[in-house]
């Protein structure tokens, strides 16, 4: 969410500190968490009708405190994007929302976010669910496509430093792989 928000070490670690509540909060309530085998991963899913809107107004109001006015209101600049772009694009339901994927720094790019993918898109295949995940990193969104995500919307705001990529598996396109 804040690519170019200059913030100090513990500022910006409050931030996703805060961020991680409210999405682990909505996934428990109504998804799951998924952890791998070795514990190097991490994945929290929803089905889309119940994907986190997050309280904007509250995170926003809270980091004015420890981040200052900037900060806030880039904030709240992005995520009004991210909500506007989703809006247009996302199925409402009969799909399964990717809140998060993380993967143990000392492992990435070991394949262990693909195999995490590769599950949940068998899980989708099984359920007759399409899979949709948005990402704001490019490297991500080449991880979805390797798995056979489409892309459903790309945006960029170079003035800011910020990219979405809106990203989709749509079983009616399984072909059986």
């Amino acid at each position: 969410y804040l690519p170019s928000i200059k913030m100090d070490k513990k500022a910006r670690y409050r931030f996703f500190y805060d961020l991680s509540y409210y999405v682990a909060k909505n996934c428990l309530k109504y998804g799951s968490i998924f952890v791998n085998d070795d514990m190097t991963a991490m994945m929290m899913v929803v089905p889309i009708e119940h994907m986190c809107h997050l309280p904007v107004e509250k995170l926003a109001e809270d980091m004015r405190g420890y981040a200052g006015d900037a900060a806030a209101d880039m904030l709240i600049d992005n995520l009004a994007v991210t909500a506007a772009i989703e809006n247009s694009v996302l199925p409402t339901e009969n799909a399964l929302w990717i809140e998060l994927l993380a993967v143990d720094p000392a492992v990435q790019g070991q394949g262990v976010a693909k195999s995490m993918m590769e599950e949940i898109r068998r899980h989708c295949i099984i359920h007759n669910l399409d899979m949709v995940q948005s990402t704001r990193m490019p490297r991500n969104a080449a991880i979805y496509a390797h798995v056979g995500c489409d892309t459903l919307a790309e945006y960029h705001d170079y003035t800011k430093n910020y990219g979405l990529w809106l990203m989709t598996y749509r079983i009616a396109n399984y072909t059986g792989d």
